[in-house]
């Protein structure tokens, strides 16, 4: 496995990456408090809405609902996709958030085979291992929740350097990426 997230899914749809470049185009984050006003916000959602409706189409996903600052941000400041109501939860405008919670909502939609078995997979290694022989009542859900969000870490970040690699390394020198 590529040791940074950036290299982690080098065959992103292009669809996906040109939309992307699109999104990243329009700049979203000048629709956030403090940057911009109503009439900023307003070009952001629609932007961020219309990668959304563009991205599901190539995944063949329903499109999830979007929402800025929502109270659902007091348990999950970052952001959160909600699987119940089909949602995206940000805490502001952010092209990589976006993109991350989006996979959340992939991953929920398509089931993908991240999911393993009972018992040990060998992509967790030590950490695994360990988890397992400590507490294997609740191995699996808490192997579940740290693969899905490997998953959605590497596909995002992945994501933002195919689309424009410049942008990419920006925000990593001004450490606005959790996680590169």
């Amino acid at each position: 496995m590529p040791s940074t997230y950036k290299d982690r899914f080098p065959n992103i749809d292009r669809r996906t990456v040109e939309a992307t470049r699109r999104l990243i185009a329009a700049r979203p984050w000048r629709g956030n408090p403090g940057r911009g006003g109503r009439a900023e916000f307003e070009a952001a959602y629609a932007a961020c809405r219309a990668w959304l409706e563009e991205v599901s189409t190539v995944y063949g996903l329903r499109v999830p609902a979007l929402k800025i600052g929502s109270l659902i941000l007091i348990k999950h400041p970052y952001g959160c996709y909600d699987p119940t109501d089909n949602t995206i939860h940000l805490p502001k405008f952010s092209v990589t958030t976006l993109a991350h919670e989006f996979r959340h909502a992939w991953q929920f939609q398509k089931k993908p085979l991240i999911r393993h078995d009972e018992g040990i997979n060998h992509r967790e290694g030590l950490v695994g291992l360990l988890l397992y022989l400590v507490d294997p009542e609740h191995y699996q859900p808490i192997m579940m929740k740290w693969l899905t969000e490997e998953d959605a870490r590497g596909w995002s970040v992945s994501l933002i350097y195919l689309a424009d690699p410049a942008f990419y390394r920006r925000a990593v020198e001004r450490r606005l990426l959790l996680y590169w």
